[in-house]
């Protein structure tokens, strides 16, 4: 059966291999930003809250995870440093932001502010911000693990054990939406393609 969450495929086209490149590629320009310049002229110094939500945008891209439950509330004792190095390549976690973003509770990604829980848990926001910038498609941010898993089909020729291990999906049968999804998607493909040969258009 599938769960609630694989119905939102149906409602939404995920972001393809291009689209999560210009999203990546504005998540790090605004990670090194020195100073941030509002529509209104004035300039200030980035909150440190605005950087530990662009590394957790950053994280469900590349880790294909459910960002809420399984993502911003990971502790540094979970995670093997030479692990991240190794996923995110030049966009890892390096050692001098763990210092420097290392809460108190030893969150990845803590509450820069006071709040109910110790880890940072609404990054929508921050989210919209970049949407907003890149002129993409607005999809909620839980697109994102669905567009790991759509686009890790792809990668994995089809090796929908490997995705369903890696994206912590139960059953084989949760994970087969993305391979049914990408098979419609071939469809239409060879459809317009013996359509082009049998009539020139």
């Amino acid at each position: 059966e599938r769960n609630q969450e694989l119905h939102r495929t149906d409602m939404h086209k995920v972001y393809d291999n291009r689209e999560l490149r210009i999203i990546r590629k504005e998540v790090m320009k605004r990670a090194t930003l020195r100073v941030v310049k509002y529509n209104n002229g004035t300039t200030a110094k980035p909150y440190p809250r605005n950087y530990v939500a662009l590394m957790a945008i950053l994280a469900s891209m590349f880790l294909g995870r459910r960002y809420r439950n399984e993502i911003l509330n990971l502790k540094w004792s979970q995670i093997d440093i030479d692990e991240v190095i190794l996923e995110f390549g030049k966009y890892k976690f390096r050692l001098e932001r763990k210092k420097r973003y290392h809460s108190q509770n030893g969150y990845v990604f803590p509450s820069t502010r006071e709040s109910k829980l110790p880890y940072v848990h609404d990054i929508d926001k921050t989210w919209k911000a970049i949407l907003f910038s890149t002129n993409l498609r607005k999809l909620p941010l839980y697109m994102l693990r669905h567009s790991w898993a759509t686009n890790g089909l792809k990668a994995r020729n089809n090796n929908i054990k490997d995705i369903m291990d890696a994206g912590g999906w139960k059953t084989l049968r949760m994970a087969e939406i993305y391979s049914q999804k990408d098979d419609e998607r071939n469809k239409e493909t060879s459809e317009s393609v013996a359509k082009f040969i049998a009539t020139g258009r």
